[in-house]
């Protein structure tokens, strides 16, 4: 048996050998691959390189070439360099090569490697079109479908020479292949015509959809700029077409041109939506009577999920999950919710009613079990009334009051009730015992210890009866039915902020419009698409004039792109010495942009209108990836976090360091320099550090969050006065100009990435396939916007006006959404 052992343990080691040098062979091989080129096709640009010399530069010397296209053609030309090791990477953002003209590489910014000795480097232009899927198709390494698209020219000594080779038969018709997938189908079918958007779609025109390089029948569901919403026969997802794989016949065009309004939409969705919904479903309006209670359907993560409807507040509809295991009120439109023909005919039943009623009871003690802080009602949410004297509201009643004045705003299903045998009150005014607070409200009920109270705004507070003056506590004997302002006890909330003095309540009941001007619980529609991209986008930035994203990957690479078009400005390729583009940012007036890498390095740009971008500076003292970039309003200054549990602020004239901020117990995860500048922040989501900006010193560190672990995701709004911290599915939120802790948000889902918007209000996080926008005065979610499925939005950015929402759509694609008026 002892020898049968060893036998076998030197079999299993011989296998372990054997998988050692396979593996080994494996890592080599991509590498070598790399290097492996093309012949270029006819259709591919072609270069010509000359004039190699070393040129002396001020101080400092440069490498030069001069290059000349000399035939033209498709794919975008990149500079490589190598030598006999193998490939040389090129520090900072590719060159953007032209026509003609002189490249020029300085020796230490751009070469790494010692020029020294022997040593020899090889200079060559290769391309490849990123339109279609090519060689990677067919090995592994991304840089071996690249063509040589020049000659080489060589500086120093070298013993090896580039040498293209054909590709083979097989490879050619695999490449065909992949193509002619992805592509339109190439012929049109006859008596059709491939659209080119005059005359304008509409819903409900019959077309031929290109999907796998067929044409499939499909009808127009709705049209959003360059992008057309189509529904395939037998297929419950709404399918997203460019006009040129659309084919409209000819007949259909005609009637298009004489009578468009002779379609009539065929295929609903909610709104936004990318499912179909079924025959048999109405969408929700707030002309239906909609009792509490009544099951309702609602669009998440690319399926319908069944809800409860709650009551109304002013951003919308209050529902509660059906399915979740950790049910919680949220808000959403009213429009974004569907309801069965059959449910609907009954809705005026008492009896069908009542058991609505039921129904959302037993949902509403599930979540009093589940722990949600100090109180069950921490959600901050509406709950219905269940006594014996409440009554049912519905949404047209609510809608009715709403139209009457502020003080029917945001009922939710509740009624003024008297304690029992008393005649129902009106509202009056009531004091607390020190008479500096007073407040407008309508008496519900009381007990010995307490008073429930009804606002009004719709909303219900208990008051201790002892913080009550002698008067009102005379009126409530005669009834007989926790704080410095015993108003502020909310208990039940229907709409808005807490009771504040008048001029914070100014602020915080204003709409959810905020002070940008935008709706952010209104409709976003896609106003720009980037797809393509080789690795996931790792981080956002939005130049301040909207001309400009700046997209960070995960393939060591960065893109500029312009908007709305998307065209492609600036590819840097591999950017081996920062690494992975963890964050990235431009400065409020848009005239830098800067990198942040997973090596910890930060390179700084100048930014020019056209989007040309020029190495300024490199900050290379982090030891570990970037994690977070803010910009002095002034440009001046620069604060950076990082993993390496450090921030660091920078003076942008000089690149010297100012001040390094230490002792964070994780990654730094947010950072922001308010306008003025006086103080600046970080947080790790644990620990909270507030610095003088002149001077470096940390003035005051204080712990909101339990642990730098419990979210993933924390932001600071723009003016510097709130800070939200991810706390598991939730987030905390503190006001920054007294230390203290406000009403938090609850959440469905893990938060990756949040930003505030720039109104310092509404806060942009993103989740699973979707983004979702909350309004951090009420806690409620607003919005919720659905851009994929199956990946988590990790990259999120906006612009200074905030009217456009960059945010990762995919995992190699990104989507900018714009606000509609």
């Amino acid at each position: 048996m002892l020898q049968d052992f060893r036998c076998r343990l030197g079999s299993r080691t011989t296998i372990w050998f054997v998988y050692v040098v396979v593996l080994f062979a494996l890592v080599k091989t991509p590498f070598a691959l790399a290097q492996e080129l093309y012949e270029a096709p006819e259709s591919l640009k072609q270069y010509r390189l000359s004039n190699l010399q070393v040129k002396q530069r001020g101080i400092s010397k440069v490498i030069s070439f001069d290059y000349e296209k000399i035939k033209d053609g498709e794919g975008s030309p990149r500079l490589r360099v190598r030598s006999d090791a193998g490939r040389v990477g090129l520090r900072g953002l590719s060159i953007r090569i032209g026509d003609s003209g002189t490249i020029d590489l300085e020796y230490q910014r751009y070469l790494p490697r010692a020029l020294a000795g022997d040593d020899g480097l090889e200079f060559y232009f290769v391309a490849d079109d990123s339109r279609y899927p090519s060689l990677s198709a067919i090995h592994f390494s991304r840089n071996s479908r690249e063509f040589l698209i020049s000659n080489a020219v060589q500086f120093g000594s070298m013993s090896t020479q580039i040498k293209p080779r054909k590709i083979s038969k097989e490879e050619k018709e695999r490449i065909a292949e992949a193509k002619r997938r992805r592509l339109p189908p190439e012929d049109v079918p006859d008596g059709y015509t491939r659209y080119s958007a005059d005359p304008p779609l509409v819903a409900g025109v019959p077309i031929l959809g290109g999907r796998s390089a067929e044409w499939k029948d499909a009808v127009v569901v709705r049209i959003s700029g360059q992008y057309v919403y189509v529904s395939f026969k037998d297929n419950k997802r709404i399918g997203i077409l460019k006009h040129d794989y659309i084919a409209v016949s000819d007949a259909d065009m005609k009637r298009l041109k004489d009578d468009p309004g002779s379609y009539k939409p065929t295929v609903r969705t909610l709104p936004g939506s990318l499912l179909v919904l079924p025959e048999n479903w109405l969408i929700a309006s707030t002309q239906m009577p909609l009792p509490a209670g009544v099951p309702l359907k609602m669009e998440d993560r690319s399926e319908f999920k069944s809800v409860r409807f709650v009551g109304l507040d002013k951003e919308g509809a209050q529902v509660i999950s059906e399915t979740s295991m950790n049910p919680k009120v949220e808000t959403v439109p009213v429009k974004s919710l569907a309801i069965e023909s059959s449910v609907a005919a009954k809705l005026e039943d008492p009896e069908v009613q009542q058991a609505f009623k039921q129904k959302l009871k037993e949902l509403i003690e599930l979540t009093k079990k589940i722990p949600m802080g100090s109180s069950s009602m921490d959600s901050g949410f509406a709950m219905p009334s269940f006594g014996d004297s409440s009554t049912d509201a519905s949404i047209a009643s609510q809608s009715t009051a709403n139209t009457e004045g502020a003080r029917g705003a945001g009922k939710v299903d509740q009624i003024p009730v008297a304690q029992k045998g008393q005649p129902e009150v009106a509202e009056r005014t009531w004091k607390d015992a020190s008479g500096r607070f007073e407040l407008q409200a309508t008496f519900l009920e009381s007990d010995d210890v307490q008073v429930r109270l009804k606002r009004p705004d719709g909303r219900i507070i208990e008051v201790p009866i002892k913080k009550l003056s002698e008067a009102d506590q005379l009126w409530l004997r005669e009834y007989k039915t926790q704080q410095e302002n015993p108003f502020n006890n909310v208990v039940d909330l229907a709409a808005d902020a807490s009771y504040e003095s008048p001029s914070e309540s100014t602020e915080l009941m204003a709409s959810s419009q905020g002070g940008s001007g935008v709706r952010y619980g209104g409709q976003w529609k896609p106003w720009a698409s980037i797809s393509g991209l080789r690795s996931r986008p790792k981080s956002l930035a939005i130049s301040p004039n909207g001309k400009f994203l700046l997209v960070g990957g995960s393939s060591r690479s960065a893109y500029l792109y312009s908007l709305p078009s998307g065209q492609l400005l600036i590819d840097s390729e591999d950017m081996d010495d920062l690494g992975n583009v963890t964050a990235c940012a431009f400065s409020p007036d848009g005239s830098m942009a800067f990198l942040g890498g997973y090596r910890g390095v930060i390179d700084v740009y100048e930014v020019a209108a056209s989007g040309r971008m020029t190495s300024k500076l490199r900050l290379a003292t982090h030891q570990r990836e970037i994690s977070s970039l803010a910009v002095s309003s002034n440009n001046l200054e620069l604060l950076s976090g990082s993993e390496d549990q450090t921030a660091i602020l920078w003076d942008l004239k000089t690149g010297d360091i100012k001040a390094r901020i230490t002792d964070f117990k994780g990654a730094v995860k947010a950072t922001c320099i308010p306008p003025g500048g006086e103080r600046c922040f970080a947080t790790d989501g644990a620990l909270l550090k507030v610095i003088d900006t002149k001077t470096g010193n940390v003035i005051r560190t204080t712990e909101p969050g339990r642990s730098p672990h419990s979210g993933q995701a924390s932001a600071f709004s723009p003016n510097g006065q709130r800070l939200a911290l991810g706390d598991g599915y939730d987030f905390k939120l503190y006001d920054l100009r007294t230390m203290t802790e406000q009403r938090g948000i609850e959440g469905t889902e893990i938060s990756w990435k949040a930003v505030f918007a720039p109104d310092n209000r509404h806060l942009i996080a993103g989740g699973n396939g979707l983004f979702n926008v909350y309004d951090t005065n009420t806690s409620f979610r607003v919005q919720s916007e659905k851009i994929g499925e199956h990946f988590y939005v990790q990259a999120l950015a906006t612009n200074p006006q905030g009217n456009l929402i960059a945010a990762q759509s995919g995992y190699k694609d990104v989507i900018v959404f714009k606000a509609q008026p």
